[in-house]
């Protein structure tokens, strides 16, 4: 998907919806089929997840989820979440989310560290605890999500955007 919009190197983002639909070259038409192809192919995967997926009060009964929560809500500051535990939140992350981290992985390449950022929003912790769990500034949180909206779309966007579109994926 990612290689024919890449091959088409258009931007439809900067073409006026109405202007776009009513245009008839073979290019732009090439790419409403496409554009409509891929709106079906989601919307069948989402029918098909939505029944099939566990819902996030599933994944809150896990011991590892909890486990999560018990080293955010730490008072004394003591707990830490280990590399076995972060290998086991991804696995029960991509159980719970079809396959959630090889998905992302396929669309671009992640980092440790963003992977973990991901995983955390899909699982709707907030930036706070994300910056507490991964040892980084708040602001290096905000910054990694923006830049991986920037990543997947090619386009500036904002953390919430970034957000946004993960705890769809």
């Amino acid at each position: 998907l990612k290689e024919k919009v890449t091959a088409l190197n258009l931007s439809v983002c900067n073409v006026e919806y109405d202007k776009f639909m009513q245009t008839e070259s073979p290019i732009i038409a090439a790419v409403k089929q496409f554009y409509i192809e891929v709106f079906k192919i989601k919307e069948e995967r989402d029918k098909d997840a939505s029944a099939a997926t566990p819902s996030l009060p599933d994944i809150r009964k896990t011991d590892i989820y909890r486990r999560l929560h018990s080293v955010i809500y730490d008072e004394h500051g003591g707990e830490r979440f280990g590399e076995k535990e972060w290998l086991e939140l991804i696995s029960k992350t991509d159980e719970v989310y079809s396959g959630f981290s090889q998905r992302l992985q396929s669309v671009h390449p992640l980092s440790e560290f963003e992977m973990k950022v991901c995983v955390l929003l899909k699982l709707g912790v907030s930036p706070k605890h994300i910056s507490q769990l991964t040892y980084h500034d708040i602001s290096s949180v905000s910054s990694a999500r923006s830049r991986l909206y920037q990543k997947f779309f090619g386009e500036k966007g904002s953390a919430k955007a970034w957000d946004a579109y993960i705890s769809k994926f």
